[in-house]
């Protein structure tokens, strides 16, 4: 939930994807030892524009919906120049973490024989929906539905793999950059992989929006890019410079 009534003057409200929770969480604390502290608010479905439509109260949006980023812009509830798209997550392909473990080292090993379970998150994730438009549009989905273990959330899939469930799963690389028990077999490269792009930018609603854009310029500092790589994810190509609006 985004309890926005909670906020206090001195506090910068960003609103963000739960899978950008563990990076996200350390650039705060880096970042609060400064003048305004950051709270930071998690969107579950990873929607958090749409929360923001909803009426949430934020000072900074964090999104990988482009699209409604875009109609956003359009309506001016963004304020212009300040959007920047910083972040690259990726689909990749864990295995259990064993030393001794193999697995799939390229998508169409998971049609192979040897890999009879295969996780994934719900189709109402992102990851999950992901990972399903990913195999359908190479031609696997129909060799592989069969074997398929549809579990809640990425947590889950790393968990299936761990626990024995399923011999592999598809996850973002964010999700399974931290896991200690399962490593990572393929990574799925552009232009086969979905594109899953992060952008932020300050709300024009915010109260306080010189402190929102001086964190949105911290977000794709090299110390706060040393968080998020640590976490799996990577910059976008020229990602640190301001996105000008289009009106």
């Amino acid at each position: 939930m985004f309890a926005a009534s909670l906020a206090n003057a001195d506090e910068i409200t960003v609103l963000g994807p739960e899978v950008l929770s563990a990076p996200l969480k350390e650039i705060a604390a880096a970042y609060d030892a400064g003048e305004n502290k950051v709270r930071l608010a998690f969107d579950p479905a990873d929607a958090p524009s749409r929360q923001l439509d909803a009426g949430a109260a934020a000072d900074v949006l964090i999104s990988a919906d482009a699209a409604r980023m875009d109609a956003m812009e359009k309506k001016e509830l963004l304020i212009p120049g300040t959007r920047r798209n910083a972040l690259v997550n990726t689909l990749v392909i864990v295995i259990t973490g064993g030393d001794q473990a193999s697995g799939p080292t390229a998508p169409a090993g998971l049609a192979e024989p040897a890999v009879k379970r295969i996780a994934l998150a719900d189709a109402k994730t992102p990851s999950g929906a992901d990972a399903r438009a990913f195999l359908r549009g190479l031609g696997l989905w129909e060799k592989v539905e069969a074997k398929v273990l549809t579990v809640a959330d990425p947590a889950a899939v790393i968990a299936a793999i761990e626990g024995g469930k399923a011999e592999a799963g598809l996850v973002y690389k964010s999700d399974a950059q931290p896991a200690k028990g399962v490593r990572i077999s393929a990574e799925i490269p552009p232009p086969e992989a979905p594109a899953i792009a992060y952008a932020f930018a300050v709300v024009k609603a915010s109260k306080q929006p010189d402190p929102a854009n001086r964190f949105v310029t911290f977000l794709a500092s090299p110390a706060a890019m040393t968080i998020f790589h640590k976490h799996g994810l990577t910059r976008v190509h020229g990602g640190a410079e301001p996105q000008v609006s289009k009106k």
